[in-house]
């Protein structure tokens, strides 16, 4: 193996520090489906303890 196997940053990265663009499609399609999922959970969640607070 060689160092460049080894090297969490490849040689062409920009020598500033900060963040990089490195989302692909899959990646952005998981998080718009989280982003959507999600709120559904707690909303669903809320409802359930909604009815059982009125039979109490």
């Amino acid at each position: 193996m060689t160092s460049a196997q080894h090297d969490p940053v490849p040689e062409s990265a920009p020598a500033e520090p900060g963040l990089q663009k490195r989302l692909g499609l899959s990646d952005a399609v998981t998080a718009g489906l989280g982003a959507m999922i999600g709120p559904g959970v707690f909303a669903v969640l809320a409802a359930g303890a909604a009815v059982y607070a009125l039979r109490t």
